[in-house]
């Protein structure tokens, strides 16, 4: 059985003294936790939390990455300079994301293969608006959402996302 995973997403918040903060608070109070720990702050505190963490068992995640590898998109991370910060976990999908920046189901497959293609587990996010759950489409939203998501992927890839 695969171990329980909490994950906190920073958003566009926090700071190098927070990560002090939040790394002696974690390693006083987790001990012998079962469950498995990903921080994903801002991705300017990345390599900072990395080394922060280093040795306590606690895992960093990015909150984004862009599908391609490299070129002209600027403000976006691809999953190569992830890897190179030490991430092991990246957000993809998230509802903000989605509304904000009109990200398809489309467009969230291919970062989630691109992940999975450099060792980064995907932290898959899914869920309905408002007004779909309101009008009783939740179910059929969520799903359509996992199955583009998942869509052409190996049993043994989507397994290891979450």
């Amino acid at each position: 059985m695969r171990a329980k995973l909490v994950a906190a997403n920073w958003k566009m918040n926090g700071s190098l003294a927070l990560i002090v903060k939040m790394t002696d608070a974690l390693i006083a109070n987790l001990g012998n936790t079962p469950c498995q720990v990903v921080i994903c702050p801002p991705h300017v505190l990345l390599s900072s939390l990395k080394k922060a963490v280093e040795g306590t068992g606690i895992k960093v995640g990015a909150q984004n990455v862009h599908s391609e590898l490299s070129g002209a998109f600027t403000g976006e991370t691809s999953a190569v300079l992830l890897k190179e910060c030490g991430v092991e976990w990246c957000i993809v999908g998230h509802s903000e994301r989605r509304m904000f920046f009109y990200e398809s189901d489309e467009f969230i497959r291919n970062k989630t293969e691109t992940l999975l293609n450099h060792g980064i587990r995907p932290i898959l996010c899914v869920g309905e608006s408002l007004e779909q759950r309101n009008s009783g489409m939740y179910e059929e939203v969520v799903l359509t959402q996992l199955r583009k998501a998942l869509s052409g992927l190996t049993f043994e890839e989507q397994s290891r996302c979450v």
